[in-house]
Protein backbone atom coordinates (compact mmCIF):
# COMPACT_ATOMS: atom_id res chain seq x y z
CA UNK A 1 0.00 0.00 0.00
CA UNK A 2 1.84 3.66 -1.28
CA UNK A 3 2.14 5.58 2.05
CA UNK A 4 0.21 9.11 2.26
CA UNK A 5 1.96 12.12 3.67
CA UNK A 6 0.59 15.37 4.25
CA UNK A 7 1.57 18.21 2.27
CA UNK A 8 0.60 22.06 3.61
CA UNK A 9 2.92 23.98 2.02
CA UNK A 10 3.95 21.37 -0.84
CA UNK A 11 0.86 21.71 -2.68
CA UNK A 12 1.75 24.29 -5.10
CA UNK A 13 4.73 22.43 -6.13
CA UNK A 14 2.09 19.43 -6.69
CA UNK A 15 -0.15 20.98 -8.34
CA UNK A 16 2.36 21.79 -11.44
CA UNK A 17 3.49 18.54 -11.21
CA UNK A 18 -0.11 17.65 -11.97
CA UNK A 19 -0.70 19.61 -14.42
CA UNK A 20 2.40 19.25 -16.22
CA UNK A 21 2.11 15.15 -15.83
CA UNK A 22 -1.29 15.93 -17.87
CA UNK A 23 0.11 18.12 -20.48
CA UNK A 24 3.18 16.79 -21.44
CA UNK A 25 2.61 12.93 -21.98
CA UNK A 26 0.25 13.57 -24.95
CA UNK A 27 2.71 14.16 -26.89
CA UNK A 28 3.90 11.19 -28.09
CA UNK A 29 0.89 9.87 -29.35
CA UNK A 30 -0.82 13.64 -30.40
CA UNK A 31 -0.52 16.55 -32.67
CA UNK A 32 0.82 19.02 -29.95
CA UNK A 33 -2.90 18.81 -27.86
CA UNK A 34 -4.75 17.20 -30.37
CA UNK A 35 -5.14 13.44 -31.09
CA UNK A 36 -3.59 12.19 -33.90
CA UNK A 37 -6.06 11.04 -36.70
CA UNK A 38 -9.76 11.38 -36.32
CA UNK A 39 -11.81 8.15 -36.78
CA UNK A 40 -10.31 4.95 -38.11
CA UNK A 41 -9.42 5.53 -41.65
CA UNK A 42 -7.33 9.20 -40.68
CA UNK A 43 -6.14 7.22 -37.18
CA UNK A 44 -4.61 4.78 -40.10
CA UNK A 45 -3.00 7.45 -42.51
CA UNK A 46 -1.70 9.25 -39.42
CA UNK A 47 -3.70 12.10 -39.76
CA UNK A 48 -2.98 12.80 -43.20
CA UNK A 49 -5.17 12.88 -45.24
CA UNK A 50 -6.25 16.00 -45.60
CA UNK A 51 -6.49 15.31 -49.23
CA UNK A 52 -7.48 12.33 -49.20
CA UNK A 53 -11.56 12.41 -47.63
CA UNK A 54 -13.45 9.78 -48.55
CA UNK A 55 -15.46 8.75 -45.78
CA UNK A 56 -18.03 10.44 -43.26
CA UNK A 57 -15.20 11.13 -41.10
CA UNK A 58 -13.97 13.98 -43.54
CA UNK A 59 -16.34 16.45 -41.09
CA UNK A 60 -13.77 16.56 -38.59
CA UNK A 61 -10.48 16.90 -41.42
CA UNK A 62 -11.57 18.35 -44.06
CA UNK A 63 -15.50 18.89 -44.85
CA UNK A 64 -15.00 19.62 -48.32
CA UNK A 65 -14.14 15.88 -48.34
CA UNK A 66 -17.72 14.65 -48.00
CA UNK A 67 -18.98 14.92 -51.59
CA UNK A 68 -16.38 12.20 -52.22
CA UNK A 69 -18.25 9.45 -49.71
CA UNK A 70 -21.69 8.15 -50.43
CA UNK A 71 -24.00 7.63 -47.65
CA UNK A 72 -23.07 5.41 -44.78
CA UNK A 73 -22.79 5.64 -41.32
CA UNK A 74 -19.07 5.23 -39.33
CA UNK A 75 -18.37 4.38 -36.11
CA UNK A 76 -15.13 3.42 -34.28
CA UNK A 77 -12.80 4.07 -31.45
CA UNK A 78 -9.51 4.96 -30.39
CA UNK A 79 -7.60 3.88 -27.77
CA UNK A 80 -5.25 6.43 -25.33
CA UNK A 81 -2.59 4.64 -23.09
CA UNK A 82 0.14 7.46 -21.93
CA UNK A 83 1.14 6.07 -18.91
CA UNK A 84 1.92 9.19 -17.18
CA UNK A 85 3.89 9.78 -14.36
CA UNK A 86 6.14 12.54 -12.31
CA UNK A 87 9.99 11.89 -10.67
CA UNK A 88 12.17 13.38 -8.82
CA UNK A 89 9.76 16.04 -7.13
CA UNK A 90 11.64 17.51 -4.20
CA UNK A 91 8.29 18.61 -1.97
CA UNK A 92 10.53 20.27 0.99
CA UNK A 93 13.30 18.04 1.26
CA UNK A 94 11.54 14.16 0.22
CA UNK A 95 11.54 13.11 -2.90
CA UNK A 96 8.50 11.44 -4.90
CA UNK A 97 7.67 9.68 -7.83
CA UNK A 98 4.46 7.84 -9.07
CA UNK A 99 2.76 6.31 -12.02
CA UNK A 100 -0.98 7.24 -12.62
CA UNK A 101 -3.45 4.61 -12.22
CA UNK A 102 -5.27 6.38 -14.98
CA UNK A 103 -3.62 5.45 -18.28
CA UNK A 104 -6.65 3.89 -20.40
CA UNK A 105 -8.85 6.51 -22.15
CA UNK A 106 -11.05 5.19 -24.55
CA UNK A 107 -12.48 7.63 -27.54
CA UNK A 108 -15.81 6.88 -29.58
CA UNK A 109 -16.24 8.72 -32.97
CA UNK A 110 -19.59 8.62 -35.09
CA UNK A 111 -20.11 9.82 -38.31
CA UNK A 112 -22.81 10.02 -40.48
CA UNK A 113 -22.78 11.47 -44.00
CA UNK A 114 -25.65 12.20 -46.43
CA UNK A 115 -25.61 12.50 -50.31
CA UNK A 116 -28.25 14.94 -51.03
CA UNK A 117 -27.21 14.76 -55.08
CA UNK A 118 -24.24 14.05 -57.28
CA UNK A 119 -22.32 17.13 -56.32
CA UNK A 120 -24.02 17.79 -52.33
CA UNK A 121 -23.32 15.74 -49.36
CA UNK A 122 -24.40 16.95 -45.51
CA UNK A 123 -22.91 15.13 -42.47
CA UNK A 124 -23.27 14.71 -38.51
CA UNK A 125 -20.74 14.07 -36.37
CA UNK A 126 -19.44 13.33 -32.56
CA UNK A 127 -15.72 12.92 -32.33
CA UNK A 128 -12.69 14.03 -29.51
CA UNK A 129 -10.30 16.72 -29.72
CA UNK A 130 -8.32 15.62 -27.02
CA UNK A 131 -7.90 14.88 -23.69
CA UNK A 132 -6.10 12.97 -20.61
CA UNK A 133 -6.42 12.29 -16.51
CA UNK A 134 -4.23 11.22 -13.98
CA UNK A 135 -4.71 10.16 -10.44
CA UNK A 136 -1.99 9.57 -8.27
CA UNK A 137 -1.69 8.15 -4.78
CA UNK A 138 1.99 9.57 -3.91
CA UNK A 139 2.18 12.01 -1.69
CA UNK A 140 -1.69 12.04 -1.81
CA UNK A 141 -4.56 11.23 -3.55
CA UNK A 142 -4.66 13.86 -6.22
CA UNK A 143 -5.58 14.23 -9.82
CA UNK A 144 -6.70 15.83 -12.97
CA UNK A 145 -8.79 14.93 -16.03
CA UNK A 146 -9.61 16.97 -18.99
CA UNK A 147 -11.64 15.74 -21.98
CA UNK A 148 -12.45 17.73 -25.36
CA UNK A 149 -15.19 16.57 -27.86
CA UNK A 150 -17.39 17.96 -30.89
CA UNK A 151 -20.30 18.06 -32.19
CA UNK A 152 -20.83 19.09 -35.75
CA UNK A 153 -22.69 19.24 -38.93
CA UNK A 154 -21.78 19.58 -42.14
CA UNK A 155 -22.67 20.93 -45.58
CA UNK A 156 -20.15 20.29 -48.79
CA UNK A 157 -20.46 21.34 -52.63
CA UNK A 158 -18.72 20.27 -55.98
CA UNK A 159 -18.65 23.10 -58.44
CA UNK A 160 -16.46 21.54 -61.36
CA UNK A 161 -13.30 20.77 -59.89
CA UNK A 162 -13.04 22.58 -56.72
CA UNK A 163 -15.28 21.14 -53.57
CA UNK A 164 -15.98 23.00 -49.94
CA UNK A 165 -17.56 22.01 -47.24
CA UNK A 166 -18.15 24.38 -43.88
CA UNK A 167 -19.04 22.48 -40.51
CA UNK A 168 -20.03 24.71 -37.54
CA UNK A 169 -19.44 22.34 -34.59
CA UNK A 170 -19.89 23.13 -30.99
CA UNK A 171 -17.15 22.00 -28.50
CA UNK A 172 -17.95 20.31 -24.78
CA UNK A 173 -15.20 20.81 -22.48
CA UNK A 174 -15.07 18.19 -19.31
CA UNK A 175 -12.68 19.24 -16.54
CA UNK A 176 -12.22 17.69 -12.73
CA UNK A 177 -9.55 17.46 -10.55
CA UNK A 178 -8.84 16.00 -6.67
CA UNK A 179 -6.85 16.55 -3.93
CA UNK A 180 -5.02 19.88 -2.40
CA UNK A 181 -3.46 21.24 -5.83
CA UNK A 182 -3.37 24.73 -4.34
CA UNK A 183 -1.59 25.85 -0.88
CA UNK A 184 -4.13 25.91 2.00
CA UNK A 185 -6.68 27.96 3.06
CA UNK A 186 -7.53 27.11 -0.76
CA UNK A 187 -9.74 23.74 -0.04
CA UNK A 188 -8.90 20.46 -1.51
CA UNK A 189 -10.37 19.31 -4.90
CA UNK A 190 -12.79 16.85 -4.71
CA UNK A 191 -13.76 15.29 -8.36
CA UNK A 192 -16.65 17.98 -9.15
CA UNK A 193 -17.43 17.59 -11.98
CA UNK A 194 -17.34 21.31 -14.76
CA UNK A 195 -18.52 21.63 -18.11
CA UNK A 196 -17.55 24.42 -21.10
CA UNK A 197 -19.39 24.85 -24.18
CA UNK A 198 -18.23 26.58 -27.08
CA UNK A 199 -18.26 27.27 -30.53
CA UNK A 200 -16.41 27.11 -33.86
CA UNK A 201 -16.29 26.32 -37.74
CA UNK A 202 -14.21 24.01 -39.22
CA UNK A 203 -13.94 24.02 -43.11
CA UNK A 204 -11.59 22.78 -46.34
CA UNK A 205 -11.27 23.34 -50.24
CA UNK A 206 -10.11 20.73 -52.48
CA UNK A 207 -8.82 21.11 -55.94
CA UNK A 208 -8.70 18.04 -58.28
CA UNK A 209 -5.78 19.32 -60.47
CA UNK A 210 -5.80 16.28 -62.48
CA UNK A 211 -6.89 12.62 -62.33
CA UNK A 212 -5.19 11.03 -59.12
CA UNK A 213 -3.54 14.83 -58.47
CA UNK A 214 -5.89 16.75 -55.62
CA UNK A 215 -4.53 19.93 -53.64
CA UNK A 216 -6.40 20.94 -50.50
CA UNK A 217 -6.20 23.16 -47.64
CA UNK A 218 -8.05 22.48 -44.19
CA UNK A 219 -8.65 24.41 -40.65
CA UNK A 220 -10.52 25.33 -38.26
CA UNK A 221 -11.65 29.06 -36.11
CA UNK A 222 -10.99 28.72 -32.55
CA UNK A 223 -13.33 27.57 -30.49
CA UNK A 224 -14.35 30.15 -28.10
CA UNK A 225 -15.48 28.49 -24.33
CA UNK A 226 -17.04 29.45 -21.49
CA UNK A 227 -15.37 29.21 -18.23
CA UNK A 228 -14.43 26.68 -16.35
CA UNK A 229 -15.63 28.41 -12.84
CA UNK A 230 -14.98 26.04 -10.12
CA UNK A 231 -11.67 25.98 -11.56
CA UNK A 232 -10.59 28.93 -12.09
CA UNK A 233 -8.38 29.52 -9.39
CA UNK A 234 -6.08 25.95 -10.48
CA UNK A 235 -6.33 26.71 -14.41
CA UNK A 236 -5.70 30.92 -14.49
CA UNK A 237 -6.96 33.13 -17.19
CA UNK A 238 -10.47 33.05 -15.39
CA UNK A 239 -10.74 29.00 -15.97
CA UNK A 240 -10.56 29.61 -19.40
CA UNK A 241 -9.35 26.85 -21.55
CA UNK A 242 -9.75 28.38 -25.08
CA UNK A 243 -9.33 25.91 -28.28
CA UNK A 244 -6.86 27.53 -31.03
CA UNK A 245 -7.24 27.34 -34.52
CA UNK A 246 -5.88 25.10 -36.54
CA UNK A 247 -4.63 24.74 -40.23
Amino acid sequence: MKKHVGLGAKSATLGVAALLALTAAPAYATEGAFVNGIGARNKAMAGAGVADQNDASAIAVNPAGLVNSGTQLNVSASFFVPKPGFTNINLGGAAFSDRSDANFFLMPHIFYNKRLDANTAAAFGVYPLFGMGTDYDIPQDFGIELSTGVISAALAKRIGNVSIGFAPGIAVTVFKAKGQLLPPPAPAYTDEVDVALGFGVRGGITWDVTQGFRVAVAGSSPYFMDNLGKYRALLGGNGNLRIPATL
